[in-house]
């Protein structure tokens, strides 16, 4: 009978609510009291847009927006498709116990630990470049591409990639080897090669996965802030390492303009997860499902 009950999934949140929901919210409401101007403690009191005036005004913040938006845009573009490829072709085969195994281990790296590793290998004076200077493929290690501390955030764009396809890959590869076996033989029969099969009957099939995991990468990404602040140069600055920047600065007076600046990422953040949600729905009503 407690399994009918409609309240039944909301009493099974209620521990998160408690734990979870309810500080968020106290913060949330913090800062938005803060992004308004009123800090009593410092003796702000006055209800004022000014701050998120000085933020809109901010040639820093436009910089840093278009930069967040154009890495998190092409870093989930790349790794979405390197993952419906590398699912495509594991589903295609018989033999990927192994492969998908240590496909599994940088899902299982923090972001902050990924980008450490890629420091390491990828840095003018890591083991890349050592590598290839001990082979002779370059004369002395300045010769390596700058891909840390570059202001096209290529280190922060593979650290992302490397730690998002194999999640891109899990995502989608159970779709692919759910689709009809006797829809993939039609297919065959009737003369389509591989490159046929794939564009007009798996991605198709796999169109919800991708869209829900591209959204879902490029509002992490967009939001992110361990990976840009380690690998990322001084200019310009992801979103979420400029908010980084502005709070930990010694003038308190900065902190309302710091939760203005963090107010609108969240703002963003919650932006992408109404389209999200939009877009899941409407590919059901699409697809009969609703």
């Amino acid at each position: 009978m407690l399994q009918n009950n409609r309240a039944l999934p909301y009493l099974l949140l209620l521990p998160f609510l408690v734990f979870f929901a309810v500080p968020l919210i106290f913060s949330l409401c913090s800062m938005l009291k803060q992004s308004f101007g009123i800090m009593p403690g410092i003796g702000l009191d006055e209800l004022t847009l000014n701050y998120y005036v000085d933020v809109l005004d901010s040639g820093t913040f436009y910089s840093s927006l278009g930069f967040s938006i154009a890495l998190s845009a092409i870093a989930s573009l790349v790794a979405v498709g390197l993952g419906f490829a590398i699912a495509f072709i594991l589903a295609e085969g018989k033999e990927e116990g192994m492969i998908m195994s240590i496909l599994r281990l940088p899902i299982l790296l923090p972001h902050f630990t990924a980008a450490f590793l890629i420091f390491l290998l990828l840095s003018q004076s890591g083991l890349a470049s050592r590598v290839m200077k001990s082979f002779g493929l370059i004369a002395n290690i300045e010769e390596f591409p700058k891909l840390i501390f570059d202001s096209h955030g290529l280190g922060i764009m593979i650290s992302y990639i490397w730690k998002e396809v194999p999640f891109c890959i899990l995502f989608i590869y159970p779709t692919l080897k759910l689709i009809n076996k006797g829809l993939r033989e039609a297919a065959y029969t009737l003369g389509a090669n591989k490159f046929q099969y794939l564009w007009m009957v798996a991605l198709p099939v796999c169109k919800p996965s991708i869209i829900s995991l591209f959204i879902i990468l490029f509002a992490y990404n967009f939001g992110s802030f361990e990976v840009p602040f380690i690998l990322g140069a001084s200019y310009p600055k992801t979103i979420g390492v400029l908010a980084y920047i502005s709070y930990i600065s010694a003038d308190i007076g900065s902190r309302s303009y710091t939760m203005a600046l963090n107010i609108m990422i969240t703002a963003m953040g919650g932006m992408l997860i109404f389209v999200y949600i939009w877009l899941i729905r409407k590919i059901k009503t699409m697809e009969g499902q609703l």
